[in-house]
């Protein structure tokens, strides 16, 4: 009966394998690299296996015991499997071995493993009655049917529940747009991508501990012709294959090494995805595509505390003179009016109309005046007592002013107390990027336009001379400005630092300083100059100011500003770097499942030309 069962040619296997990956391995650009240890298969497959065997319902052939075993060798994955099993038509136990292969396949970013059992051999038949009144070889053609259907039935539920193990990488390679510049404080908004990459090309490495696969991707999913199974014709020796064997061997590690780390004999689940292809998918979604992020700016308070000084020489103590004011002479009621009325006088039989004054109002009329001239008389006398005082009071000032001009060179006059900060917008439109191929850094282009809300303080208080020469009491005054710019187009770039957190990788992005120029229509120091309240508290300052015009006033104060980035804000004008926070994007670690079920956390490692998911 065992004739019936070809036996399993391992070499013939290994040879198929070999002459089917070196077709590919010589034009393989690898993108993702991927190695199963011994121990992963050798703890998950047995059970799988087995698991299938025990589950066949088979009406005539009930399996009892099913003790597979998985094995590596040079380019071949091996099973055999210790069985035994009851032939109920005819009350028969037999016992055996099963012999096959495991056939690998990758489909997305999983790995599939079919278990393909070819043969099977009978050690030991056992009736459990009494021996069928049958010849051995009746006996064998009724075990064989029964033994091949069950080994066609196992081998298509391996097909349909497919041992396997999900390795990830399709999540690695995902980019979120809307994430790119994420933080606390900045938007962005792009294209929505959903980015595939197909596998194109593979090649499989068998060796005693392990199975290394390489993958080509591509980035649109072709139509291919299923790739014929390749028939070993040549009976090499077992040199020869040992020789074909090496030359593929060190091909294959030469093409891991050049793209991925070296990985030990107690890898147990690895995952290599080459910086290259990270930053290839960035740039094929973001080299035509424009983002646009909106980033808060915030401009720092800037304040000066100046001494308002001016050199005696240029100060005229005349010029403190204050000019006389007094009310004009007003009377409540005028006294220019006519007293003269009409009278009808009868003479004869004749009526005649007549003009004459009356006296009750003319006497009225005299007492007005006479309260009026009275009343002008008293405000004559108190319009020339207030001129004398004022002339006094000028002459006071004056001489005070003479007193401290003498007393030094400069002369303090007070304190001038500015500040101005800001906040707003920058509204960036993002484009031309390109990621190095070692995700090091990022070019971009931006430009854009700010939107900046400018508060400012001016506070003067006189000091000494000063409440004679500038202002007389405390003057103070709050602004609000709107300014908008631009922000000048240009090359930035940013820098990546990869840093382990915990078990993630965090990337942080550096961004250089983005240049920005903003102007209001109307700076702080024009409102401070339309202020009426300037003219009321600081006459002669205000007068002092104006003497030049707005635009000399505005020059005047900001010439008293010894801060020139202050200065630059109170003339409305705003010009500078603005530098984005630092943005951060997490890589997580990859969880391997085996068969949907059975979760193992990978660790992630910044290689040189990979990023790394080891278990």
């Amino acid at each position: 009966m065992n004739k019936e069962f070809e036996p399993l040619s391992v070499k013939d296997q290994q040879i198929k394998s070999l002459e089917e990956n070196i077709k590919n391995i010589d034009s393989l650009e690898p993108n993702i690299g991927i190695r199963i240890g011994k121990d992963i298969l050798q703890e998950f497959l047995p059970k799988e296996i087995e698991q299938g065997a025990k589950e066949m319902n088979e009406p005539n052939f009930k399996v009892h015991e099913f003790k597979p075993s998985v094995d590596l060798t040079k380019q071949a994955i091996i099973i055999e499997a210790d069985f035994s099993a009851s032939l109920l038509e005819i009350q028969t136990k037999i016992k055996g071995k099963l012999k096959g292969y495991i056939a690998i396949s990758s489909v997305k970013d999983s790995i599939f493993l079919l278990p393909a059992l070819k043969t099977l051999k009978v050690q030991d038949i056992e009736f459990t009655d009494s021996k069928p009144k049958l010849t051995n070889r009746a006996i064998a053609a009724l075990i064989k049917p029964a033994a091949k259907h069950f080994l066609d039935n196992l081998n298509g539920h391996f097909i349909k529940k497919m041992p396997s193990i999900y390795t990830g990488w399709g999540a690695v390679t995902k980019l979120n747009t809307s994430e790119l510049f994420s933080n606390n404080e900045t938007t962005i908004t792009g294209p929505t991508v959903d980015i595939g990459r197909y596998i194109k090309t593979t090649s499989l490495l068998v060796d005693t501990k392990g199975v290394s696969i390489l993958l080509e991707l591509e980035k649109r999913k072709q139509t291919r012709v299923s790739d014929s199974v390749v028939v070993a014709t040549n009976k090499s020796s077992n040199t020869q294959l040992q020789e074909y064997y090496k030359t593929y061997q060190n091909t294959f590690t030469e093409l891991w090494l050049k793209n991925f780390q070296t990985y030990g004999d107690s890898t147990r689940l690895s995952v290599g995805i080459t910086k290259s292809t990270i930053a290839g998918i960035f740039n094929d979604v973001l080299s035509t595509a424009s983002l646009n992020v909106n980033h808060p700016i915030n401009i720092p308070k800037s304040a000066s505390n100046d001494k308002l000084e001016i050199d005696r020489l240029k100060l005229d103590c005349n010029s403190v003179r204050e000019k006389f004011s007094f009310p004009d002479f007003k009377y409540g009621k005028s006294c220019k009016y006519s007293c003269m009325k009409k009278i009808k006088v009868r003479i004869g039989f004749i009526k005649i109309t007549k003009r004459i004054e009356d006296p009750f109002c003319a006497a009225a009329r005299t007492a007005c005046k006479v309260a009026r001239e009275t009343a002008r008389v008293a405000w004559q006398t108190s319009r020339e007592t207030a001129r004398i005082a004022h002339q006094v009071y000028n002459e006071g000032r004056v001489a005070a002013c003479k007193i401290a001009v003498e007393a030094s060179e400069l002369v303090n006059l007070g304190r001038l107390k500015t500040s101005s900060e800001g906040e707003g917008v920058a509204q960036l439109n993002i484009n031309n990027i390109a990621m190095s191929n070692d995700l090091s850094s990022m070019h971009l282009k931006t430009k854009g336009n700010v939107r900046l809300t400018l508060k400012s303080s001016l506070e003067i208080q006189p000091q000494d001379i000063g409440h004679l020469a500038v202002c007389s009491v405390n003057y103070d005054k709050r602004i609000t400005t709107r300014l908008k710019g631009d922000i000048f187009t240009q090359f930035s770039e940013i820098n990546f630092d990869p840093v382990k957190v915990g078990d993630d990788i965090i990337l942080t992005g550096h961004v250089a300083p983005i240049g920005y120029k903003a102007k209001a229509d109307m700076s702080p120091l024009h409102e401070l100059l339309g202020d009426p309240l300037l003219a009321t508290k600081c006459p002669f300052l205000y007068s002092t100011l104006l003497a030049g015009g707005i635009a000399g006033g505005a020059a005047a104060v900001l010439g008293l500003i010894k801060d020139p980035k202050l200065q630059l804000l109170l003339k409305g004008s705003a010009v500078g770097a603005y530098e984005m926070e630092p943005f951060t994007q997490k890589l997580t670690p990859i969880i391997f499942r085996i068969n949907n079920g059975e979760d193992r956390k990978s660790n992630i490692d910044w290689g040189q030309n990979s990023i790394e998911y080891n278990y």
